[in-house]
């Protein structure tokens, strides 16, 4: 009698002891799950263009940030009834502290750039984050594939005479711009529709279509992968010559 008693204890025992290691090994892996859902970014800059053109705040896959900051820089100015923010002399050219360029770009995020982006009033910071979105981006909104292109597009002026390269050049740009993808051509519209109203008012801002193409041309440009060569750097005006006639 003994020997059965003593049996059945240990039984009971080996039973209590499987469902406290069920309950502990399911309670773990409830703790677990949450851990594996994907964390949203930080700052909308340096994150893939396509991804950002497929949220719900993009606007005809028109990346939130650039639009808004766009839409900021062409509202008049606080100190100004009759000029907007885009028209400061030297827009674009003009560098903000960076670090409250950095500061604001920090702030673009899902959910709080366009209240950020609003409370700013200074021009050149505004502009300083507008270049560092598009520097910043993994891919750059002209593709790498396209750079060879946009050489030979810079060099037609080279070859040819004045009539002549205008018309070859709008025709190797419209080539151009039909191998784009959509999404880098719908950013890229904007922008060059933004950069248009900014060049008409270079007797304001000293910054006509040349003078932008110069200094966007390494955010929008970038054929390399670590550190630049020395070629490519001698690249960069010859491709803001396209740049400059598409603006």
């Amino acid at each position: 009698v003994r020997e059965a008693k003593a049996a059945l204890t240990t039984r009971r025992g080996s039973k209590a002891g499987c469902r406290s290691k069920c309950r502990r090994g399911s309670a773990s892996a409830q703790t677990a799950a949450p851990a594996e859902r994907p964390r949203l970014p930080l700052s909308d800059i340096g994150v893939e263009l396509e991804l950002l053109a497929c949220r719900s705040d993009a606007i005809g896959k028109v990346a939130a940030t650039p639009h808004l900051l766009m839409a900021q820089l062409r509202s008049p100015s606080s100190s100004s009834d009759s000029s907007h923010r885009f028209q400061a002399r030297g827009i674009f050219r003009v560098s903000a502290e960076v670090e409250e360029v950095d500061a604001l770009c920090s702030k673009c995020t899902h959910l709080d750039a366009a209240e950020h982006i609003r409370r700013c009033d200074e021009p050149h910071v505004l502009a300083g984050c507008l270049k560092k979105f598009y520097r910043a981006l993994p891919q750059p909104l002209f593709p790498v594939e396209h750079y060879g292109l946009l050489i030979e597009i810079g060099r037609i002026d080279e070859t040819h005479d004045d009539a002549l390269a205008s018309a070859t050049m709008t025709q190797q740009l419209q080539h151009f711009l039909e191998a784009l993808p959509k999404t880098n051509l719908a950013n890229l519209r904007v922008l060059l529709l933004f950069l248009s109203d900014v060049a008409a008012s270079e007797p304001l801002t000293s910054m006509g279509a040349e003078g932008l193409a110069i200094v966007f041309a390494p955010s929008l440009v970038r054929p390399f992968e670590q550190s630049p060569t020395l070629s490519q750097f001698a690249d960069l005006p010859i491709i803001s010559r396209g740049l400059q006639f598409l603006i």
